[in-house]
């Protein structure tokens, strides 16, 4: 079993780095950033940034996952090439259909978003970077699917550099602040962009086929609203915070949700490798032994790094940022355990994925997604952005209980509960006992909160946390 994990954590490790390096820049840039720009300003990037991810999922309009799935069903390299080029053409061709719209009504937008406050060309820049995104998921898509882990690699690591470079050169060298970050992020896209569409020359062509279109669209639309709740329950309370508090409070948020970020990325990297690697085991006797102790071994890890989040989050923030910033370490914990439940939902969906019963995937995220939206509306007049990580917490929380009830009705799968129990006992024990004893040198809170870590161990080692 121990070979099932290690391959599973190469995966992970390999192909989680194209959706995971733009929160790798996003978090390494902090201490450049947040020197340079007010919160507010941070407020409206992450509006920005929000608004091109819902754009996006329109622009792709499920057909990465269409692609994915049609690609296997024919061995001969006509086919193969003709999924892709169909689906290319498709994604230029809805981007020429749906940009120009965009583009039209950006003053409207901009009104409806800022107010008075003129952002409509940043807004314009969003659109164009939302069907460069688009555009960007089939080559990334072929490269896994071929397992050309090289070439994922190579992209991956050259579209984080350029992201990280142009950005502090716009930022840094010529002062342009959030237009300047978009303007970065852009040129970055359109370059790898090209080097990207270059590597995969050989695989294209010029075979459109309607027939086929039709076929991975009936495939890809039932997909897009689910994918449209998970940008509810993951994003929505940008919006929220910024008209129902303001722009220094949702750049805070931001801030925090940079930090938790840690979390992000260690579970987005995950989600990508555990698909495959539960599929390909499906045949095993002691598949679902595995499963089971999958949920464990990720409750640990992820418990360990959000117990890390909470005992060292002002700390970080402190260091990393400046004092404008400081606030915004009390959301850490509060979004990192959420993320945890978000993680809980990929790995008890598995069930739904093994016997292809996915109908009930609308209402597990809907119902969630609804309650949050209410229940950002009612918390964060009140509470700000403390009101946002709370309903986060809680709604992420409801769509893996969801999900795990509606998984285990078509295929049940014995997970290690007291085991799991345990781990979130050790980890909730100590966080309190955390806020209970104040150390206010830092040294010596620093030495405290590292024996509090090694304690973590010490309880998971008396349970025998296999």
């Amino acid at each position: 079993m121990y070979k099932d994990f290690k391959k599973l954590f190469q995966t992970s490790f390999i192909y989680g780095l194209g959706s995971i390096g733009g929160s790798i820049v996003g978090f390494f840039l902090l201490p450049i950033f947040t020197r340079i720009l007010h919160p507010a300003d941070y407020g409206i990037l992450e509006i920005l940034t929000t608004t091109s991810s819902i754009i996006t999922i329109f622009l792709i309009f499920g057909m990465d996952n269409s692609f994915a799935r049609f690609y296997f069903d024919s061995q001969t390299d006509e086919y193969k090439k003709q999924v892709i080029s169909t689906t290319t053409i498709f994604l230029i061709c809805l981007a020429g259909l749906v940009i120009p719209v965009l583009l039209i009504g950006s003053n409207f937008l901009n009104g409806f978003l800022f107010g008075k406050n003129n952002y409509t060309f940043l807004l314009q820049l969003v659109f164009l970077l939302s069907g460069l995104t688009a555009f960007f998921k089939v080559p990334m898509l072929l490269f896994r699917i071929k397992r050309e882990a090289v070439k994922y690699s190579v992209i991956s690591i050259l579209n984080v550099l350029l992201v990280a470079s142009l950005s502090i050169f716009f930022v840094v060298g010529l002062r342009k602040g959030v237009l300047g970050i978009m303007e970065g992020r852009t040129i970055a896209k359109i370059t790898i962009l090209l080097v990207a569409y270059y590597l995969i020359r050989k695989d294209l062509s010029f075979g459109f086929s309607l027939n086929l279109l039709k076929e991975m669209l009936r495939y890809a639309i039932p997909i897009i609203p689910a994918g449209l709740m998970l940008w509810i329950l993951s994003l929505s309370d940008r919006y929220f915070l910024l008209k129902l508090a303001d722009p220094v409070e949702l750049g805070l948020y931001s801030v925090g949700m940079r930090f938790a970020s840690i979390l992000a990325i260690a579970i987005g990297a995950f989600r990508l490798g555990w698909g495959e690697f539960a599929f390909s085991r499906l045949n095993r006797n002691d598949k679902d032994k595995i499963y089971s102790r999958t949920f464990t071994y990720f409750i640990f890890v992820t418990c360990l790094i959000v117990l890390g989040l909470s005992l060292f989050g002002k700390e970080m923030v402190m260091l990393m940022t400046t004092k404008e910033y400081l606030r915004a370490s009390s959301v850490i914990p509060i979004l990192g355990l959420g993320l945890i439940f978000n993680g809980c939902y990929t790995i008890f969906g598995i069930g739904m994925n093994i016997t292809k019963k996915m109908k009930a995937i609308f209402p597990i995220t809907a119902i969630p997604a609804g309650l949050n939206l209410f229940l950002n509306y009612i918390f964060i007049p009140l509470y700000g952005m403390i009101g946002a990580a709370y309903t986060t917490l809680f709604s992420y929380f409801l769509m893996a209980i969801l999900t795990w009830y509606a998984s285990q009705k078509v295929y049940s799968i014995r997970y290690e509960w007291g085991r799991v129990g345990k781990i979130f006992f050790s980890m909730g024990a100590i966080f309190i006992i955390s806020k209970i004893i104040i150390i206010d040198k830092m040294v010596f809170s620093l030495i405290f909160k590292f024996g509090l870590v090694g304690l973590y161990f010490l309880l998971l080692y008396l349970i025998k946390l296999p």
